[in-house]
C-alpha cells in the first residue's frame, strides 16, 4: 500500500486565483497539505479590493524574514518526502532560495508559474517607468539562468498559458515536464451586487471592462475603438470598472463611463449584466477576469497578449484579436455589434465551457499530471487549450 501524499505549497501570497484549486487538489488526493506564504496580504492588492483568503481547513504559515534560511531548512527537513509546489516562484527572494535548496536536494519540485512579462509596462501601476524598463530587460536573463539550474532537477512545471509553456521550453525544461495550466475560480452568483449606474437606453452592444486603470490593460485603445464605432453610427457602450485614477481617461458619463470598483467576489454577478467583456491588455500572464466572464456566461473579446485567450480560441466563446494591428479590435467589436446571432452562439459556448474551468477539474489535472510523472505513464490531456 503506497504512502499517502503530502504537499508543501509555497506561495508569495495565497490569492483567490489559486486557493480553490489547492483545496480541490487536497480533496481529490486525500493528501495532507501545508501552505507557506511570504505574507498574508499585500497593500497594492488590498488597495485594488482584494481580501485575505480564508483557508480554515489548511493552515497557512508565514515565512519569517528574520531567520529565513534557517527556517526554510527546517521546513525542508520536515518535508523530505513531500511534493513541493512553488507558485509564482520568482516573485520573492526567499521563495527563490527555498526553490533552489529544495531542487538541489533532489526533492519532488513542481512550479506553478505564469510567463514572464516581455514588456516594460508596470504590472500594478505606471509610476516606476525606469525600474519597470530594467525589470523587463532582466526577466529573460533571470529565467534563463534558473532554467540552467532547474531543468534537470525539477519534476515539472504547471505553465499558466501557452506563452508560459513556450518560455519554459525555451529555457531548457523538457517538453514532457511542462504541463499546460491556468488559473481557476468557482461560479459565484447570488452576491446581489446593486448596479451603480443606469444602462444606456439605446446601446445595442453593452460592453464591460474590468481591470486596473493602468497602461498595461490597454483601456485607452478600447475607448478609441468605441469612439470610432459610435462615429460610424454603431450603437455601442462601454462601462469600465477597476481601481486607479479615472481622470486620466476620457470618460464621458454617457456611453463611455467609469463605474467604480466591483466588490471582491462580485465580478461574475456584474459581468453577467453585459453582452460582452473586453480585455485589450498589452500583456496579461493569464487574466482571471476572462474566467469570471465565462463563468457568468458572457462572451469575451481579448488581445492575443492575454494568456486566457487560449480558452477563447479553443472553445469559441469570444474573439481574440491581433494586438499588433490597431484596427482589429475595432473590427471585432463591430462584427459582434452587427451580428447578434454570432454573439448568442458565443454566449452558449461560454455557458458550455464554464464546467471545464472549474477548480475541481484543475485539482484533478494536477494530481493526474503528478501521478503520470511518478509512474512514468502517459500524461493527461490538457482540458482547457491546445499548445
Amino acid at each position: 500500500m503506497s504512502e499517502p501524499l503530502v504537499f508543501a505549497v509555497w506561495q508569495p501570497i495565497l490569492t483567490d486565483h489559486m486557493v480553490h484549486t489547492l483545496l480541490e487538489l487536497r480533496h481529490v488526493s486525500n493528501a495532507q497539505m501545508s501552505i507557506y506564504v511570504c505574507k498574508y496580504e499585500d497593500h497594492i492588492r488590498k488597495g485594488q479590493g482584494w481580501t485575505v483568503v480564508d483557508t480554515p481547513s489548511i493552515k497557512q504559515e508565514m515565512l519569517p524574514t528574520s531567520r529565513g534560511i534557517r527556517y526554510i531548512l527546517e521546513i525542508l527537513r520536515k518535508h523530505r518526502s513531500s511534493i513541493h509546489l512553488f507558485g509564482s516562484p520568482f516573485e520573492q527572494p526567499i521563495m527563490m532560495l527555498a526553490l533552489l535548496l529544495a531542487s538541489l536536494r533532489g526533492f519532488q519540485v513542481y512550479l506553478i508559474s505564469e510567463p514572464y512579462s516581455p514588456i516594460s509596462d508596470g504590472y500594478f501601476d505606471d509610476r516606476k517607468e525606469t525600474l519597470d524598463w530594467i525589470k523587463g530587460k532582466l526577466r529573460p536573463i533571470i529565467y534563463h539562468v534558473y532554467g540552467l539550474i532547474l531543468r534537470k532537477r525539477i519534476a515539472g512545471v504547471f505553465a499558466i498559458s501557452p506563452r508560459a509553456v513556450s518560455q519554459y521550453q525555451r529555457i531548457g525544461i523538457p517538453t514532457g515536464k511542462v504541463f499546460p495550466f491556468g488559473y481557476f475560480v468557482p461560479v459565484e452568483f447570488g452576491k446581489r451586487i446593486k448596479p451603480t449606474i443606469v444602462e444606456p437606453a439605446n446601446a445595442s452592444l453593452r460592453m464591460i471592462f474590468v481591470g486596473s486603470l493602468i497602461r498595461r490593460k490597454g483601456l485607452m485603445k478600447l475607448i478609441d475603438s468605441v469612439r470610432s464605432l459610435r462615429d460610424q453610427g454603431i450603437s455601442i457602450s462601454l462601462d469600465a470598472y477597476g481601481p486607479g485614477n479615472p481622470d486620466v481617461f476620457p470618460f464621458d458619463d454617457s456611453f463611455i463611463r467609469y463605474a467604480g470598483v466591483i466588490p471582491f467576489g462580485g465580478a461574475q454577478e456584474v459581468i453577467a449584466r453585459y453582452d460582452l467583456l473586453v480585455l485589450p491588455s498589452n500583456y496579461d500572464g493569464w487574466g482571471v477576469v476572462v474566467n469570471e466572464a465565462i463563468m457568468s456566461g458572457t462572451p469575451v473579446v481579448c488581445s492575443d497578449k492575454v494568456g486566457a485567450g487560449a480558452i477563447i480560441k479553443q472553445h469559441g466563446c469570444g474573439i481574440v484579436f491581433d494586438d499588433s494591428n490597431n484596427k482589429t479590435l475595432t473590427e471585432a467589436l463591430k462584427e459582434l455589434a452587427l451580428d447578434r446571432a454570432q454573439l448568442a452562439a458565443m454566449k452558449q459556448s461560454a455557458l458550455e465551457t464554464r464546467a471545464v474551468l472549474s477548480p475541481i477539474v484543475a485539482g484533478q489535472y494536477i494530481l493526474d499530471s503528478i501521478n503520470s510523472s511518478r509512474d512514468q505513464c502517459d500524461r493527461p490531456p490538457c482540458p482547457w487549450y491546445s499548445v
